[in-house]
């Protein structure tokens, strides 16, 4: 079974160095456009791209939140984002001297410890107020915990008898195993301490705001798109990508290649019917997300050089400051 898309790629990113290099040509703030299978094509290459407007989700330029205009500093050696919670951020932070911490970080900057030794998967809530922690044992078992995304209290626990990971969390938490064609998509009522089971089979991705569930399908990377609340009714399927993010209004979504082992260098967006509307590649793509309906904001990796970059459809530009790698 593959590990779901938003763990995997995480724990992908060190591969850059072994990804092969595409180069892009053009003059400054361009990329080079080609066609591929009449598929407009963008080699993006972040050194080689102007800096443009800021991305309108929370996001990470180096170790500062960004929102909008407003930047906030996060002092730790390594920093991961999980979004926004009321006013404030989810961070985890890490460092020699202190190691892996759960903080609520205010506009101020100001921090709120709301765990120490947090587990290795964590997800916030769509609303911000709660936050999921997910920690696999083995194939066995793992262990879960929401807190409070204010103040750390602890809302509910869990021990599953599987190995699961968190794909998304509205009022329930959605989960999956590690079983494959045998595994299962289920909520987990938090409140109630509640199962239900959404799919016999493990999943890969969903978004619950726009209705939209991955799963494996038959093996061989093979995988299938549909509606979260009708996982039967196929939308979209394929052995050769996988669907790993879905525009707000479930319009659009962009692919990945399936076979991870095979490099994440290339990112295909597709509208809802699955025609292809055009094709980025780039020597490493280490996360894929939309922040509008429109537009895809990308983490980028060059031979020497990684940004965030924002595209709506040909239009690309930088989101970020470049980071030498």
């Amino acid at each position: 079974m593959r590990m779901p898309l938003a763990k995997s790629l995480f724990a992908m990113a060190g591969l850059a160095l072994a990804a092969p290099l595409l180069s892009a040509s053009g003059t400054a703030g361009t990329t080079a456009v080609a066609s591929v299978d009449d598929v407009p094509t963008l080699f993006l290459a972040p050194a080689e791209l102007d800096r443009g407007g800021n991305a309108r989700i929370p996001y990470l330029d180096g170790k500062t939140i960004v929102d909008g205009s407003r930047r906030i500093p996060v002092r730790a050696e390594d920093v991961e984002l999980y979004g926004r919670s009321g006013t404030a951020y989810i961070v985890r932070t890490e460092s020699k001297s202190e190691a892996r911490t759960l903080v609520r970080v205010g506009r101020d900057g100001r921090w709120k410890v709301l765990d120490r030794h947090p587990s290795s998967y964590i997800q916030l809530s769509n609303d911000g107020r709660r936050v999921g922690m997910f920690e696999p044992i083995d194939s066995d078992g793992s262990t879960a915990q929401v807190i409070d995304a204010r103040t750390g209290a602890r809302v509910a626990s869990r021990f599953f008898r599987s190995a699961v990971f968190s794909l998304d969390f509205g009022r329930r938490v959605l989960l999956t195993d590690d079983l494959g064609r045998n595994g299962r998509t289920f909520w987990w009522d938090v409140d109630r301490d509640t199962i239900t089971v959404v799919k016999r089979a493990s999943a890969l991705y969903a978004d619950i705001p726009a209705n939209r569930l991955v799963y494996e399908t038959d093996g061989n990377w093979c995988s299938a798109l549909s509606k979260l609340t009708a996982p039967s009714v196929v939308l979209w399927r394929s052995c050769r990508e996988t669907a790993v993010a879905v525009s707000p209004d479930g319009e659009r979504f962009a692919t990945l290649p399936a076979d991870l082992n095979q490099g994440q260098d290339q990112v295909i967006l597709r509208a809802a019917d699955g025609r292809t509307l055009v094709r980025y590649r780039a020597n490493f793509f280490s996360k894929v997300r939309f922040d509008t309906e429109r537009s895809l904001l990308l983490e980028v990796w060059g031979r020497r050089w990684a940004a965030e970059v924002r595209c709506v459809r040909l239009s690309c530009h930088r989101a970020s400051a470049l980071t030498r790698w």
